[in-house]
């Protein structure tokens, strides 16, 4: 009777893994550069939504870039280089018009980059229209 459960149990696992792994925008492809634009999104391509707050774009684009932390939280939003405290309330504050681009770090690239404003683990760079500061390149990602 073990045999056909494991048989089962087995194909199941495989089954999910691969359905998993075929996911689009689920961050599971292969190469650097595959990953690194996963981990960008352009203002371009926020501003071809529906939506108008960044908050609402990403959970449209790129729902993964959301992901809470151990205790929950979102991640820290670093907005032209200055970290804010409250991600939810900037993310639904900003209009997608207003931004050039959204990077998600891992938790390591983050904490590399900003030390210890980097609580929640991931960051998410977001860089407006306003800003001096150069588009960020694909290279320099971070994200996994």
């Amino acid at each position: 009777m073990k045999s056909p459960q494991r048989a089962v149990l087995v194909l199941t696992m495989l089954l999910i893994s691969g359905a998993c792994a075929s996911q689009p925008g689920s961050g599971a492809v292969h190469g650097r550069r595959a990953v690194a634009v996963a981990c960008l999104i352009s203002g371009e391509e926020l501003r071809s939504t529906s939506a108008t707050s960044l908050y609402d774009a990403l959970v449209w684009i790129r729902p993964t870039m959301l992901r809470t932390g151990l205790y929950g939280e979102l991640p820290t939003v670093v907005l032209d280089g200055m970290a804010t405290v409250d991600a939810s309330l900037v993310l639904r504050a900003l209009q997608v018009m207003e931004v050039r681009s959204v990077r998600r770090l891992s938790p390591a690239a983050a904490r590399n980059r900003y030390g210890a404003i980097a609580k929640s683990g991931s960051v998410l760079e977001v860089v407006t229209r306003r800003s001096s500061s150069d588009e960020p390149n694909e290279s320099d990602s971070g994200c996994r």
